[in-house]
C-alpha cells in the first residue's frame, strides 16, 4: 500500500532541500503559537520573541537531521522548550553570581569594619555611627553587627535591595567623613579601609 504523504511532510521535504519558501510556510505557521508557549515558561515577552526566533533559526541550520515521518509538531516543540529551559539556566547562574559577588563584597565591608571597631578608633567609630539618620544607622548594624546580606535586610525591613545598597553606601562615606576629621588615623590606614568598605 503507498503511504499517502501530507502536506506539512512535503512542506517538510522541501525544507530539507534548502527551499526558503517552505521554510516560511513552516515559520507562519507556528511562530505565534510558539511564541505563547515560550512566554508560559519565561514570562519575558522578549525572550519569548528571542527564544522563538532561536528555535527558527536552530531548525533551519539543522533541517537535514528532521525526519519528515516524525511529528514536526512535537519536534519544534521540543527543541524550543530546551532553548528556554537552557535560558533561564543562563540567567540564574549570573543572577548567583552577582549576588556572590556582593555578598564577597559585604564580608568584606564587614571584616574591615570589625578590624576598626575593636581598634584604638572604637569610639570614635561608634560615634560616628550614631550621627546616620535612624535608617541608615539601623541598615548599617544589620549588616555590620548582624551580618545580613542586602537581601536579607531588605526583606526584613520591606524596602529593595537597591535601597539598602544606597544607604550603605552612604553610611560609609559619612562614616569616612567624620574619621577623617574626628579621628586621629593615618592617610595611608583610611584610604586602605575605604579602598575595600566603599
Amino acid at each position: 500500500m503507498t503511504k499517502v504523504i501530507s502536506s506539512e511532510e512535503f512542506v517538510i521535504e522541501r525544507v530539507k532541500q534548502g527551499d526558503a519558501l517552505a521554510f516560511e510556510e513552516l515559520f507562519n505557521k507556528y511562530y505565534k503559537k510558539l511564541k505563547q508557549f515560550t512566554y508560559k515558561i519565561t514570562k519575558s515577552d522578549y525572550l519569548a520573541e528571542e527564544i522563538t526566533q532561536e528555535a527558527f533559526v536552530s531548525i533551519w541550520i539543522n533541517r537535514d537531521k528532521i525526519d519528515p515521518a516524525l511529528s514536526f509538531n512535537g519536534y519544534i516543540y521540543r527543541v524550543t522548550r530546551n532553548l528556554a529551559i537552557n535560558h533561564l539556566k543562563k540567567i540564574a547562574r549570573s543572577e548567583k553570581a552577582r549576588n556572590e559577588f556582593w555578598d564577597n563584597i559585604e564580608k568584606a565591608k564587614n571584616d574591615i569594619s570589625e578590624r576598626v571597631i575593636h581598634g584604638e578608633y572604637s569610639q570614635c567609630f561608634e560615634e560616628a555611627i550614631k550621627k546616620l539618620p535612624k535608617q541608615k544607622q539601623l541598615i548599617f548594624k544589620l549588616s555590620r553587627e548582624e551580618g545580613k546580606s542586602h537581601n536579607e535586610i531588605a526583606k526584613e525591613l520591606g524596602i529593595s535591595r537597591n535601597t539598602v545598597k544606597n544607604h550603605m553606601v552612604t553610611a560609609l562615606k559619612t562614616i569616612k567623613n567624620y574619621l577623617q576629621v574626628h579621628a586621629d588615623i593615618s592617610l595611608p590606614i583610611v584610604g586602605s579601609f575605604l579602598s575595600i568598605i566603599l
